[in-house]
């Protein structure tokens, strides 16, 4: 039997046998948090990076999403040259970050959706945007997008996820797809947030463009994960990728 501890001079008793087994039971009744963002919100960036420190690629998409967020979207692309140019000395491959620059710095203002919501001055841009919600008694999704763009005078935002991911052309859509269960979470979530008309894509630093996905898409997707069990979803939602935060 367990030692009897005490805690402000008041004894605690262990918990019988009986009782071990009925908490067991009731175990599945608590409320599971299921995360698309692959580290949960509330882990700092430095145990982020000491988790898997010895892997390049991660650290590799670190240093890219803490590029974008720091990027001036009102700046023009030549603040965004400015800054990529001061934060490269720390990247850990630099070889890698400006041949994938030459390639993003071209079509990252200029992406339709993108460009739609920097025309607006009504826009707000937020980079790390936190989400919690509960999606019935038994669950609830927590999380972070790498950027948001919000424009509540017409009720719209744009959700970007960066992907630094080696990708070629040829392989985008399977790419897309990859991808299209995290990003349909993201929709989902952030939509029954805001009560906004959310859109969703992928900007693949190495092809240099934003993949979008329609709305149909999106709700096609979501209508598909939430017919699955909770352990089959959140696996789903959390692909296993190197550049993942």
């Amino acid at each position: 039997m367990a030692p009897v501890s005490e805690k402000n001079g008041a004894r605690i008793e262990p918990l019988t046998p009986r009782e071990v087994r009925g908490a067991a039971k009731r175990a599945s009744k608590f409320v599971q948090k299921l995360t698309p963002s692959t580290l949960d919100a509330e882990f700092p960036s430095e145990l982020r990076l000491v988790a898997r420190i010895d892997n390049l690629a991660a650290l590799y998409g670190r240093w890219w999403h803490r590029f974008f967020e720091r990027l001036d979207w009102r700046g023009g692309i030549d603040s965004a040259q400015k800054l990529f140019e001061k934060q490269l000395p720390t990247c850990p491959d630099a070889e890698s970050a400006a041949k994938d620059w030459t390639a993003t710095h071209q079509n990252l203002l200029r992406a339709a959706s993108i460009a739609r919501f920097l025309g607006s001055d009504e826009t707000l841009f937020h980079a790390e945007f936190p989400f919690s919600w509960r999606r019935n008694n038994r669950s609830v999704f927590e999380g972070v997008v790498d950027s948001a763009m919000i424009n509540r005078k017409f009720g719209q935002c744009l959700l970007v996820d960066w992907k630094t991911n080696n990708v070629s052309s040829s392989d985008a859509e399977i790419f897309r797809a990859r991808y299209r269960p995290q990003l349909a979470a993201y929709w989902k979530v952030v939509g029954e947030i805001t009560g906004l008309e959310v859109e969703a894509g992928l900007f693949s630093t190495a092809l240099g463009h934003l993949l979008p996905y329609s709305k149909d898409e999106l709700q096609s997707e979501w209508h598909r994960l939430e017919q699955l069990p909770p352990v089959q979803l959140e696996n789903e939602i959390r692909p296993d990728a190197p550049d993942d935060f």
